[in-house]
Parts: structure tokens; C-alpha cells; sequence
């Protein structure tokens, strides 16, 4: 199944409001850390609102800072907990949050990563077996 691909800007001022509110202090390496922008993460034409991590919590690892969104509002930031689901034959958790409905983080494939992997193989064929592992 493919991901959704809805883009959306990152509400930079409310993400360090939430840093703050949790860390107390903001460093230039959390900075580096905050995404450029939000990509939705969801299986394509899911319903309800899009999503993209936005944060991983250093003093509560159960949960992450995602932003949700529709096409007309600004994304908001929650904090959520992960999706406790593990792949039924790997060593692999799903990387969504706890209640995402649809795919799991490991049935979902990203149509823009499996194009740059297409044009970089036709490049250079022996990093194929490299650039064809999933991201993590």
C-alpha cells in the first residue's frame, strides 16, 4: 500500500512551545531536529486527518509529538502515544502512532523514496541491494 503524500508547513512556534513545555530549554541541536516540513505518514486515501511525526520525546519514549491536519486548517501538535503493533514475522514495531486506523507503518511504501531508489539504481546498479532496504 502507498503513503499519502499531503504536505503541509510545520507550526515551528507551537512545536518549541511544546519543547519547552516538556524539556524546559530548546538547544540548536533539538532545532537541527525539528522537521523543514510535515509529509502525511498515513496509507494513501485514508480517511479523517493527515499525520506526521513531529517529535520524539527524550523524557516520555512511549509517546511522540505528531501534528494532525485536514486541508484546510493549520496542523496541530498532540502527543500521543506509539502504536504498541509488532510485524507478525519480524523484529519490527509500527512507527505510527497508538490509534492511526489502516496500514501499519511496515504494509505502507513511500512513493517518492521508491522513485529516488528507481533513478539511483539506473545509476549505479550495485547499490541496489543497499538503497532497496526500507528506511527506517
Amino acid at each position: 500500500m502507498r503513503k499519502c503524500t499531503v504536505v503541509a508547513e510545520v507550526p515551528h512556534r507551537e512545536v518549541l512551545f511544546a519543547i519547552l513545555a516538556a524539556h524546559r530549554r530548546v538547544t540548536s541541536a533539538d532545532l537541527a531536529r525539528v522537521p523543514n516540513g510535515l509529509r502525511c505518514e498515513l496509507v494513501l486515501a485514508h480517511e479523517g486527518e493527515h499525520a506526521d511525526h513531529v517529535w520524539d520525546w527524550d523524557h516520555r519514549p512511549s509517546h511522540a509529538l505528531w501534528a494532525r491536519w485536514t486541508a484546510d486548517e493549520t496542523p496541530r501538535l498532540e502527543s500521543v502515544p506509539w502504536c504498541e503493533a509488532a510485524h507478525p514475522s519480524a523484529d519490527e514495531a509500527c512507527t505510527l502512532y497508538g490509534d492511526h486506523g489502516g496500514a501499519h507503518a511496515w504494509e505502507l511504501s513511500d512513493p517518492e523514496y521508491d522513485a529516488f531508489v528507481r533513478r539511483l539504481c539506473a545509476q549505479a546498479p550495485e547499490w541496489e541491494v543497499l538503497l532497496r532496504a526500507r528506511p527506517g
